[in-house]
């Protein structure tokens, strides 16, 4: 009697394997996997097979058999790969995961078959599709591009519906800049939108405002850009009332064409204990008063941009109080009147800025102001700051000697660079810690790119001295230089060797170095 072991029983089960690895969701029982797997090996093993012969003799007829046995190996790698197994809730998860990453849905759609989109996935197999139209947080970020503008209008509004309609009940981030479609589009009020960045014209500014309340309530976003509507000379006063709860940021910037409108901060009613972000463009300026209005109710404001028109409180009779704000990290300042900064600065206290861009018409920076600035706007901590056009000679020295900090300088025209100030950049005594300068003003170009190749020079010497472990402590790190701008005045004959040395300072650092050329 044989006690060989009897030969494995193949399992048969009802199952089509001309149609395994098809599609991109299908599922397998236990026994339909066993069967995948047995299918796999005998493909795997006649591959072997024709392998050989292939060695032995090349036969066209065994070439077209050796592809289609590959393919059907294929497909059955893709039956059993292992997200075969992953239930819909977990593809609907990582579709929205995804779409975060894949950004806005646009109409019209982009082709672009290297990047992946929503449209793209819900394009891929009917499984995927009807996943990604029932997960309503991957369309819920629309975008209407400019060349929708060539679209017929019902068409358009068409596609913008059924992008919302696929959102179902979660909140919608809208961007448009065609002001037609925007006011169309605001019609559909059974909608309710989490972000808003449309452009208007000024006679639909109280379509905005009129929108029931059930669809601002969720509005944390708003960026609304106002064009001055054809015949429209007396723009009036934008009181909105309180139609943004839980606004976290706002933005209203110039529009295409320069046309001053006004904000009537009095009647301006926004969640001041929620906002974040406050951006103003400049066609939009405010008085000294309303500036520090926001500043002190704004009890969380992280970056406030505003344009200053003039300093109401002048001639005010009592002292004014200097308003403390601990939250505000970014401050954007322009001004039409070259007075009014000393008394902004003078009036206002922020002991955790970190970034200060200032900019207008000449200001008048002192030694006072130095002081001022120094004291009441954290200039030890900044790092990013910003000066343009001062009527005076400006001598930046102080400024640097306490702006320890600092990672990002740009300095105005009228700047004086004195040589204690290029050694102190140089060795690092000054802005240790600065990667990016920018100076407009008429320099020595010899002595700037001196400063710049010591600098470097002594960034990389500290950091062999750190890694050799003979750095002292308490030395304060030198960071190199990235990215330098500078503005010089050279002769025709020395421009060359200018050049020459800042070609190889970008090559040898792999920094970027312009020099602007003046009269």
């Amino acid at each position: 009697m044989s006690l060989s072991p009897k030969p494995a029983k193949r399992l048969r089960v009802e199952l089509d394997l001309s149609n395994v690895g098809k599609s991109n969701f299908e599922s397998y029982s236990s026994s339909e996997t066993q069967m995948i797997l047995q299918a796999r090996a005998d493909a795997l093993q006649q591959l072997e097979k024709l392998d050989l012969e292939l060695q032995r003799q090349y036969i066209p007829e065994t070439v077209i058999e050796y592809e289609a046995v590959s393919a059907k190996v294929e497909r059955f790698n893709i039956a059993l790969a292992p997200h075969r197994k992953l239930p819909t809730e977990i593809w609907r998860h990582i579709f929205l995961l995804g779409s975060i990453d894949w950004g806005t849905t646009s109409i019209p759609y982009p082709y672009n078959p290297v990047v992946i989109s929503q449209a793209a996935v819900s394009q891929v197999c009917s499984i995927w599709r009807q996943i990604a139209l029932s997960t309503s947080g991957v369309w819920n970020n629309v975008e209407i591009l400019e060349a929708a503008a060539t679209w017929d209008v019902e068409r358009l509004l068409y596609m913008i519906e059924l992008w919302f309609g696929r959102s179902g009940s979660s909140l919608i981030s809208f961007r448009c800049e065609l002001p037609d479609i925007v006011v169309k589009t605001l019609s559909l009020t059974q909608y309710r939108f989490r972000k808003l960045d449309i452009v208007l014209t000024t006679d639909f500014v109280e379509t905005l405002l009129k929108l029931p309340y059930k669809a601002l309530i969720d509005l944390e976003e708003l960026c609304l850009q106002l064009h001055k509507a054809d015949g429209d000379f007396n723009i009036p006063l934008l009181t909105p009332p309180l139609r943004f709860p839980r606004l976290t940021y706002l933005n209203i910037p110039d529009g295409t064409h320069q046309n001053y409108w006004w904000l009537d901060m009095e009647a301006f009613e926004l969640p001041w204990n929620n906002l974040h972000y406050f951006y103003l463009g400049n066609a939009n300026p405010l008085p000294f008063s309303s500036i520090l209005k926001i500043l002190g109710q704004c009890t969380v404001l992280e970056e406030l941009s505003v344009h200053m028109l003039e300093n109401d409180l002048e001639q005010s009779p009592a002292p004014l109080e200097v308003v403390n704000n601990t939250t505000l990290h970014a401050f954007f300042l322009t001004f039409v009147h070259e007075g009014d900064f000393h008394a902004l600065v003078s009036n206002l206290r922020l002991p955790n800025l970190s970034r200060l861009c200032i900019a207008g018409d000449f200001v008048p920076w002192t030694d006072d102001i130095d002081e001022l600035v120094i004291e009441r706007f954290n200039l030890p901590r900044i790092k990013h700051l910003s000066v343009e056009s001062v009527s005076e000679p400006f001598i930046p020295l102080t400024l640097l000697k306490s702006a320890l900090c600092l990672e990002q300088l740009w300095l105005p025209d009228a700047t004086v660079l004195t040589q204690e100030i290029l050694d102190g950049l140089s060795t690092g005594a000054l802005g240790p810690y600065l990667n990016h300068l920018c100076i407009p003003s008429r320099c020595n170009g010899d002595a700037m790119l001196d400063m710049i190749e010591a600098r470097q020079m002594a960034a990389t010497e500290q950091k062999e001295q750190k890694d050799r472990g003979e750095l002292v402590d308490g030395s304060k790190p030198i960071t190199l230089l990235k990215s330098v701008i500078f503005a010089c005045h050279l002769a025709r004959s020395e421009q060359p060797e200018l050049d020459r040395r800042i070609e190889v300072l970008k090559d040898v650092w792999k920094m970027e170095i312009e020099a602007m050329e003046v009269n």
